[in-house]
């Protein structure tokens, strides 16, 4: 039995391929192995967390060049989703049952869980004009990792503006905004997520923009005819 992936010690996030193969050299007729199942942070029955049921039978000519052709559908693979164990180290189990010895043996990989990738986020679309001055802006983001811990967010006065925070370090996703007639503006936010990662800013003119038209007040024109006045 061998675990090919992931490596001892290695740094791992997100989806994680368990994966290797499984014989018993005992066997006579195929492979020994009839299933292989995978746990975290400690054995079956013994405070470990069970993961799940590995897919067996995988096509392995490496395998059956070294033992013989009877062991050549022995590659194992589990789709481990890390972002659901916290950060740092954790140990892996891989059980094999042997249906020559009726019985479970285990082997076991250490590996480090880490969050080095940067969350996402956007604003949502305004409309692109606007009459009343004030109005919300609303914000969401995604991080597979960690998760969100905090939002920057910032504003623009025009095209040839410069970029000023509107909110820093927030937790918030709405925030109400007041502007002035006339002027367009242009607003972007981005995440910070638990570990520390930093999403870049948007480029060029941020998540979305607005112009605020003042109120527009049409007179009605009277026809005055027939009463002297030229």
């Amino acid at each position: 039995m061998f675990i090919d992936s992931p490596t001892e010690a290695a740094n791992v996030e997100g989806i994680v391929t368990v994966g290797g193969w499984a014989i018993d050299r005992a066997s006579t007729s195929d492979t020994g192995v009839s299933q292989v199942h995978i746990y975290l942070d400690g054995t079956a029955g013994g405070g470990g967390t069970g993961l799940g049921v590995a897919a067996y039978g995988g096509d392995r000519p490496d395998v059956a060049a070294v033992y013989g052709d009877r062991f050549r559908y022995s590659g194992y693979n589990y789709s481990w989703n890390s972002n659901t164990t916290s950060l740092g180290e954790h140990t892996l189990y891989v059980y094999v049952y042997s249906t020559i010895a009726a019985s479970w043996s285990h082997y076991q990989r250490q590996v480090n869980v880490v969050d080095t990738t940067a969350p996402t986020s956007a604003i949502s679309t305004l409309p692109e004009t606007m009459t009343n001055p004030t109005f919300t802006l609303t914000w969401s983001g995604n991080d597979n990792g960690t998760g969100i811990a905090t939002y920057d967010v910032q504003v623009r006065d025009g095209a040839d503006g410069t970029w000023q925070n509107l909110l820093v370090d927030t937790t918030k996703t709405t925030q109400k905004f007041t502007g002035q007639v006339d002027h367009t503006y242009y607003f972007r936010c981005r995440a910070t997520d638990l570990a520390g990662n930093v999403e870049i800013w948007p480029n060029d003119d941020g998540d979305t923009y607005t112009h605020i038209k003042g109120f527009q007040v049409f007179l009605p024109i009277v026809l005055l005819q027939g009463i002297g006045i030229k």
